[in-house]
């Protein structure tokens, strides 16, 4: 495997890796609730982990745009949905999660930490949507299958 298709790889698991732990970060919520050191523990990791996704992301789009030589019409992945399997799997738990969210607040039963473990789903889907759905994932992908052909 080319050196070049590995760190794409490397890079695609840190940017999902530091995005899952910062929407994890929901998960300590309870945990943390009016404590000042594991609050301010969990609040860091949060922001830390988001950051440096977003900075990888950023510099991963940096890259390809540099590489690739045409131009054309190109929606965030935000604005985009099922473009592939992978989106269509993170598109499908996103909605479902944030249902299963909406539902559960009306839901007296269903208060509690189940609250926390949608708001994570939605959160992390949230992520996935997004760069799934985006031309820097297909990128990637197509690169990746290049190179390892």
């Amino acid at each position: 495997m080319k050196k070049q298709v590995k760190n794409q790889i490397w890079q695609m698991g840190i940017i999902i890796g530091s995005l899952f732990v910062s929407s994890a970060c929901i998960l300590f919520v309870p945990a943390a609730h009016n404590q000042k050191v594991p609050t301010m523990i969990c609040s860091t990791i949060f922001w830390v982990t988001l950051l440096i996704g977003y900075v990888l992301l950023f510099l991963v789009d940096r890259f390809r745009r540099k590489q690739q030589k045409k131009k054309g019409k190109q929606h965030p992945g935000a604005f985009c949905f099922f473009q592939n399997r992978i989106a269509a799997i993170a598109d499908g738990v996103w909605i479902l999660s944030f249902l299963a969210w909406i539902i559960s607040g009306r839901v007296q039963a269903a208060h509690g930490y189940l609250q926390y473990v949608l708001a994570f789903l939605f959160l992390f889907s949230l992520h996935m949507h997004c760069i799934c759905n985006g031309v820097n994932f297909q990128y990637m992908q197509n690169e990746i299958r290049r190179g390892l052909k």
